[in-house]
């Protein structure tokens, strides 16, 4: 939806400027940021008030009162009236999409030494003021609808993705930010708390997981990073409160046969029989044979595996004819 606003001198009442915005960005009508210099003149000089012309109509439909408003009250650079505003209106860059050209000269005129920031930081007080003015602020949901469809089917090159990982590379977290992260997402502050996904785009999220393909080298790198000590759970065992909240998220849940199969193939050679890398050889001591493993041995003789496991382990005491090699 679209609105047209217009800027009232404090001093004599006098309408100096004339705009529109949409609903989205109603919050453009307050702003001083991107005003021309004539606008920033009279403001300085009496400040001024905001006053709705129309709301809730058509974009078009705003920019057409816009052109007629500013005619109506004339511009002050062709000499015709009071305003400020440089152009005739119906100008607004609502819904206005940047080239590809335009975005790449905006890139090379601001990049590297030609930023204004370039090789400096924010003081620590421009950093708690900048912290404060956005704690709490929330984008309206059609903008985060559009930043969401902007990046979908959006993918890194490996250029970029190398970069990404040197700036990251030995990067560690103070204990103070590791405590501000879980203080903001513990409980009530958690901005996913009582969120339900619906169900097309938890469909959506399995598909993108099912088709994602993780190469040998960045599997053989996470396992790396969490074997051993650097495991992030290596000597801290579960809470009670834990395992309970875990019992609670289990209980009564219903997993579905896809699920289970395929639950079912990911275990295929990892527990069954002499396939199990971990797999302890067994010895017949009566015949000499040997067995890949526990399990084989048990059913040449069709024993309980759990008794089986108890001769071999030593927990039965009975004479046995088994023993791992």
């Amino acid at each position: 939806m679209g609105y047209v606003y217009r800027h009232i001198r404090l001093d004599n009442n006098e309408v100096f400027y004339v705009g529109i915005c949409s609903n989205d960005k109603k919050n453009r009508a307050y702003s001083k940021l991107g005003r021309n210099s004539l606008w920033k003149k009279i403001v300085s000089k009496c400040g001024y008030r905001v006053e709705f012309v129309i709301e809730n109509i058509t974009f078009d439909e705003a920019k057409q009162i816009e052109i007629d408003l500013i005619k109506e009250y004339g511009r002050k650079d062709l000499g015709l009236g009071s305003l400020s505003n440089m152009t005739n209106g119906g100008d607004g860059t609502t819904g206005w999409v940047a080239s590809k050209e335009f975005r790449e000269a905006v890139s090379k005129r601001v990049k590297g030494e030609k930023n204004y920031m370039y090789g400096k930081t924010h003081s620590d007080e421009v950093k708690s003021k900048l912290s404060q003015i956005n704690k709490g602020r929330k984008l309206p949901q059609s903008q985060i609808e559009n930043i969401r469809n902007s990046l979908i089917g959006r993918t890194h090159s490996e250029e970029t993705k190398k970069k990404i990982g040197d700036k990251h590379k030995g990067k560690t977290i103070s204990e103070e930010n590791k405590q501000k992260l879980r203080d903001r997402m513990t409980g009530k502050s958690n901005p996913m708390k009582g969120v339900k996904f619906s169900e097309e785009r938890l469909l959506s999220h399995r598909l993108m997981m099912a088709a994602k393909v993780v190469s040998e080298d960045t599997k053989r790198k996470i396992s790396e990073s969490k074997k051993g000590e650097k495991h992030p759970f290596i000597g801290k065992p579960c809470s009670e409160s834990r395992k309970e909240n875990i019992r609670k998220a289990l209980t009564g849940r219903v997993f579905s046969e896809e699920w289970r199969k395929n639950m079912s193939k990911s275990k295929i050679g990892t527990q069954l029989r002499g396939e199990n890398p971990k797999a302890k050889i067994v010895l017949d001591l009566e015949n000499g044979i040997f067995y890949d493993c526990a399990k084989d041995a048990c059913e040449s003789i069709c024993a309980n595996y759990s008794t089986f496991k108890g001769w071999l382990k030593g927990r039965v005491k009975t004479k046995n004819r088994f023993q791992y090699v």
